[in-house]
């Protein structure tokens, strides 16, 4: 987390479960939890975040631009980051990520919309 010198977004007194959803919660709906120092909501936690990126193990392979770089390692699977609704708190992080085949389904991964607020 920017800015943290915690190892995880998530307090660790205090109500982590006050600030995202995961440990088998179900889904919740977008802004249940507060937002963060960036005044942003939901970054972690509720579902995996599938990225429009190849998966790669190898962590030097991406661009540090932050573009999608399609075409690069194993385009069969894509990363998704973040944790999910039934994730361990140690996963609800945007750093932490896996591998996911574009042929299989889950209730705890979807794709995060945004839009410019100019």
């Amino acid at each position: 987390l920017a800015n943290s010198t915690s190892g995880y977004p998530l307090e660790t007194s205090g109500s982590p479960k006050k600030q995202a959803n995961f440990a088998g919660n179900g889904t919740k709906k977008s802004g249940s939890f507060s937002d963060s120092p960036f005044k942003v909501f939901d970054m972690n936690g509720n579902v995996w975040e599938m990225v429009d990126d190849c998966w790669s193990d190898d962590l030097s392979r991406i661009p540090s631009s932050g573009v999608s770089e399609r075409g690069q390692g194993d385009c069969a699977r894509s990363p998704i980051r973040g944790g999910s609704w039934n994730s361990a708190q140690t996963q609800l992080r945007s750093a932490y990520r896996r591998p996911m085949a574009h042929d299989e389904a889950s209730n705890e991964v979807g794709i995060r919309l945004a839009r410019d607020l100019k």
